[in-house]
């Protein structure tokens, strides 16, 4: 599908929105019944290193102003987790691939094809990544990257030394 991902409706700005009141309320009502579910449960099946990434996410997440997850999501969140775990693994034998003899060809052929499943992971999570809004492109395709501007006078208050816990 291609074309403009639509921007939830709480972070819409009503004077640049083609939609009206109305249309506007029930995309709110209907947004409400999908929002992110502060219950997102890790899922067992998960290798232990995928449920690491699974937890730091998260973390992350649950810091963002804006709710992205919901519980259609864990499907998606759970391949990027164990995608990641993935890559990982192969990163950690390029590096012992790497540092061992590198003159024979069995060695060479080895780490090509360790470089060739890096490359497919990488793929993999490049695609999942921006489906779940965890590269910059993803968040400003959603709009959430207006959603999370800072405020207009913060460098002021940066430059004068002022902390935004001041106000």
């Amino acid at each position: 599908m291609k074309g403009r991902k639509p921007k939830p409706a709480e972070i819409t700005d009503a004077k640049k929105s083609k939609l009206n009141v109305k249309e506007t309320e029930d995309r709110k009502k209907a947004e409400s019944n999908i929002k992110a579910s502060a219950n997102l449960t890790c899922p067992k099946s998960l290798s232990p290193e995928a449920q690491k990434e699974w937890r730091r996410l998260l973390r992350l997440y649950r810091k963002m102003q804006v709710n992205i997850l919901s519980d259609l999501d864990v499907p998606v969140l759970s391949q990027y987790c164990e995608a990641t775990a993935i890559w990982k693994a192969y990163q950690k034998q390029w590096k012992a691939m790497k540092d061992t003899n590198l003159g024979n060809y069995e060695s060479l052929k080895t780490l090509d094809k360790i470089r060739k499943s890096m490359n497919d992971q990488s793929l993999v999570l490049i695609k999942l990544a921006e489906q779940l809004c965890i590269t910059p492109l993803g968040r400003a395709r959603m709009g959430i990257a207006s959603a999370l501007k800072p405020k207009e006078n913060s460098l002021k208050d940066f430059m004068e030394g002022k902390d935004d816990d001041e106000d």
